[in-house]
């Protein structure tokens, strides 16, 4: 008797574990060491495969359009910079080139499986990565946090290890949710409220501000998707604004005077515009953009050397900012070939979906623009988790522009 194993389910089953591993890496890392990071890797590496395997098969192909050319550009000029840039480190084989090869593994994921499969897989866990880090907030307890820096107040780091890369994950998590209930069923809307509950412990600045623009733009096209009107969408949108606006003022005058949490979230909203020398976390960020940007001044065209800043590099150099890490790692080459890759393609892609009137274009543009809003500030690309979730929303609105997105109703 042989055991056949479906090659499609195999993948769709790797692809989940890099998912649960991406949210939950401290928490595995904890408890085994570097073999979940091997076996992500692995699993990672042969949902890459597949998609060249399978190329025949593919709905998605390799054809001679600006995103593609520009791809292998940038990837040929990453290459050669980390090997001829003496500065530049090896990691850059996985922060830049195996980070890069995921669009293929998503590709090849999108080619067989219906997106909300996917989308399902992540509130599943999201509920736990959710009610872990209310838990850890509640009882002041950090089990899994990966800094060893005191905190001078009290922010979950949950699953994944780091308050801000959390708040990042439950961002997003929490715009899938909204999402899923406005397209599927409300009972979705019970998930996005415990992501954003959340979203709240990790008293993140950065994502709860890239979370509201989101949660803004996600709502506009939205209503343009069913409306097809510019302009009442944009009424509407003015409307809620002004709505939920009300119900928030009115929360914060009752529940908000002696609420020590309400008001601790208050002031370091407030921060955000505080530039001057009144948030010490403001200006320390300040320090680190200019040292970033002092090294793009000593080496303008080619950078400094890929993966020369960061969590990971030998260097110690920190940036902080995303922008400035690609400006002054790859110079103004990388920069702009990065940029215009990713910024054209979302726009084209956008374009086209709106035209197609797709389902899935107003969250996935939604999603994008919040990592990016984050990711000018601080480097959250990064992160394994954070990426993951940009490049599905990012392959998936450019397959979806392209009427290349799977339509397999197999169910999980």
């Amino acid at each position: 008797m042989k055991l056949r194993i479906n090659k499609h389910s195999f993948k769709k089953w790797c692809f989940f574990y890099c998912i649960f591993y991406t949210l939950t890496r401290a928490f595995l890392g904890s408890v085994l060491g570097s073999i979940p990071y091997i076996v992500y890797l692995g699993a990672m590496g042969i949902c890459i495969v597949s998609y060249f395997t399978t190329y025949s098969r593919q709905k998605q192909k390799l054809t001679k359009t600006p995103y593609y050319m520009l791809y292998a550009i940038y990837m040929i000029y990453i290459f050669f910079n980390m090997i001829i840039l003496q500065n530049s480190s090896k990691y850059a084989l996985y922060e830049y080139l195996f980070y890069m090869l995921m669009f293929f593994a998503v590709c090849s994921i999108f080619n067989n499986f219906k997106i909300e499969h996917i989308l399902y897989f992540y509130e599943m866990v999201g509920m736990v990565v959710s009610i872990e880090a209310i838990w850890e907030f509640i009882t002041g307890n950090l089990p899994f946090r990966m800094s060893e820096e005191a905190q001078a107040i009290r922010r979950a780091c949950g699953l994944v290890g780091t308050p801000l890369t959390l708040g990042m994950v439950l961002a997003c998590l929490t715009l899938i949710a909204f999402y899923l209930g406005k397209i599927r069923s409300p009972k979705h809307y019970l998930i996005s409220l415990l992501n954003f509950i959340a979203l709240l412990m990790t008293q993140s600045r950065g994502p709860l501000m890239g979370f509201v623009i989101a949660f803004l733009v996600l709502n506009y096209f939205d209503s343009y998707r069913k409306t097809g009107k510019y302009v009442n969408s944009m009424l509407l949108l003015m409307i809620k604004c002004l709505g939920i606006g009300c119900i928030l003022l009115i929360i914060l005058y009752v529940f908000g005077k002696d609420n020590a949490f309400i008001t601790t979230i208050l002031k370091r909203t407030q921060t955000i515009s505080e530039w001057s020398g009144a948030d010490n976390s403001n200006m320390l960020r300040q320090k680190y953009w200019k040292i970033g940007l002092s090294y793009f001044e000593k080496y303008p065209i080619f950078g400094y050397g890929v993966s020369t800043s960061g969590t990971h590099s030998i260097t110690h150099i920190n940036v902080e900012s995303g922008v400035i890490k690609k400006l002054m790692e790859t110079g103004i080459i990388g920069f702009s070939l990065y940029y215009v890759m990713f910024i054209g393609n979302v726009i084209a892609s956008l374009r086209k979906c709106i035209r197609r009137k797709g389902e899935y274009y107003p969250l996935a543009i939604a999603v994008i623009i919040a990592i990016f809003i984050e990711n000018i500030v601080l480097q959250i690309i990064e992160s394994a988790a954070t990426f993951l979730l940009f490049i599905l929303f990012f392959t998936c609105l450019f397959m979806e522009g392209n009427g290349t997105m799977s339509e397999n109703k197999e169910k999980l």
